[in-house]
């Protein structure tokens, strides 16, 4: 099940949070986020050379996939070397996969935008 996200920009970011790692490759890995309840934002950094392509879920079966010609994936690209701050409600779970290794994806999870 997809869940609706809101990108956001231009103003400051908080979090008292820990941020989770994802080791980015060709297939799906997915995370549980640190959310300490609905109506807040995570913020995504792609450390990586590749664009990313994330999900959310409410579980640990959440996947991402990248979109091939003609054929729609669930999520968005973040792309590389590239920060984002969306809005999450009360999503506990992302997914990542690259069309190639070597990427890194930190996702702290706040109040605010960036």
């Amino acid at each position: 099940m997809a869940i609706p996200i809101e990108v956001q920009h231009n103003q400051s970011f908080f979090s008292t949070n820990e941020t989770v790692a994802i080791a980015v490759g060709t297939a799906s890995a997915n995370a549980a986020l640190v959310t300490p309840g609905e109506q807040y934002q995570a913020q995504i950094v792609n450390d990586g050379a590749n664009v990313v392509y994330v999900n959310f879920g409410t579980d640990n079966t959440v996947a991402a996939a990248v979109p091939a010609s003609g054929t729609p994936a669930q999520g968005f690209p973040i792309l590389p070397n590239s920060r984002i701050v969306i809005s999450i409600g009360s999503t506990t779970w992302i997914a990542a996969i690259a069309a190639a290794t070597g990427n890194t994806l930190l996702i702290t999870v706040g109040k605010g935008t960036s």
